[in-house]
């Protein structure tokens, strides 16, 4: 037993190396399909952002003039534009029981996807999930009224309830 307690966190250690990481030589420049601001497939995974809540795909924001537009598609593509499958990296994240997708933490030559989601304002600080995580990208968007922020809109949690599928 005194073996099996010393070698404990090494396994745990070594599981985690490989159990954590979905980056294997067969995703990277896997084809990508992205669905909407925080979620993409690559290659046969569907992936969501961790800690963040964009706006889904046909949500529709008011800009700072009050004119409707469509900030979901907006989210969805400035995903888009940093997006690089050569060059992305994710770490899976815990998820909830519900949850059918991979929640990951993903990267682009070591630059947070859902970080610059959140600085750009085309995504929120999920603090249900993230517990304050983006808190400050996000203070950064508002104050520089950025994406979602240089106008008004509903929260996507708050859009999805109002428009259930």
């Amino acid at each position: 037993m005194h073996k099996f307690i010393r070698f404990f966190p090494v396994f745990i250690f070594l599981f985690s190396l490989g159990a954590w990481s979905l980056v294997s030589e067969a995703e990277k420049g896997s084809k990508l399909y992205i669905k909407d601001g925080d979620s993409f497939v690559w290659g046969a995974k569907e992936i969501r952002l961790w800690g963040i809540d964009a706006p889904e795909l046909f949500q529709i924001c008011q800009n700072s003039k009050g004119k409707d537009y469509n900030c979901g598609r907006q989210a969805r593509a400035y995903l888009k534009s940093i997006l690089d499958s050569e060059l992305m990296r994710c770490d899976e994240k815990p998820s909830s029981k519900r949850e059918t997708r991979i929640i990951a933490q993903c990267f682009v030559n070591g630059r947070d996807l859902a970080k610059s989601m959140v600085l750009q304002g085309w995504a929120i600080d999920y603090t249900f999930f993230s517990n304050g995580f983006y808190e400050l990208e996000q203070i950064e968007a508002k104050k520089n009224k950025r994406g979602v922020w240089a106008g008004s809109f509903q929260t996507p949690r708050k859009w999805r309830k109002a428009h259930p599928r």
